[in-house]
């Protein structure tokens, strides 16, 4: 289980409810969002509303009329632009949404390579505090530790390969 599973989802729809249109699910995206939803960006400004994807917990997963079911529980499938799909294209690999991608995150924060753009990514859609604080405590957990303890580890081999190469230099001297 991961933490925040389909965060990168999040955008505003016109409908609170997506509709069966000729056998598939219709759900149109607000022309007027801007951005990520459900955390500092809300889209009631542009009289939308936030869902996400069907991973989503709690009140931002998708619900559909009547008690029928989405493409995941075997229902119909969405119809083409309107499955949930990410807004930023470089989310594609880095997301919450299984731990493999969930690892890469990691790693590339711990690079400290666009780690802001996925804190304000997820600070628009989920909470400030939040994201600001996981970020923060990522950053000094990975990058300012575990980094510089790997690089110690390489430069530590690296030294004991030279020290080695200098003992049978001076050997072969001999």
């Amino acid at each position: 289980m991961t933490l925040m599973p389909g965060v990168f989802y999040r955008q505003c729809r016109e409908t609170p409810m997506p509709a069966l249109v000729g056998g598939c699910w219709q759900w149109n995206f607000s022309a007027d969002a801007g951005g990520l939803c459900g955390g500092v960006y809300d889209c009631s400004d542009v009289g939308g509303y936030c869902f996400g994807h069907e991973v989503e917990r709690g009140d931002l997963k998708p619900r559909f009329p009547d008690g029928m079911r989405g493409p995941l529980d075997g229902g119909p499938p969405w119809c083409p632009g309107s499955e949930p799909a990410k807004l930023h294209p470089e989310t594609d690999f880095v997301h919450f949404d299984h731990l493999g991608g969930a690892l890469l995150l990691i790693f590339q924060c711990m690079t400290m390579e666009g780690w802001t753009d996925l804190m304000y990514y997820v600070q628009d859609a989920k909470n400030l505090y939040l994201a600001w604080g996981y970020f923060i405590l990522l950053i000094i957990a990975t990058s300012f530790f575990l980094l510089n303890v790997a690089l110690a580890v390489v430069d530590e081999a690296r030294d004991d390969f030279e020290e080695k190469e200098m003992a049978e230099a001076a050997a072969d001297d001999d």
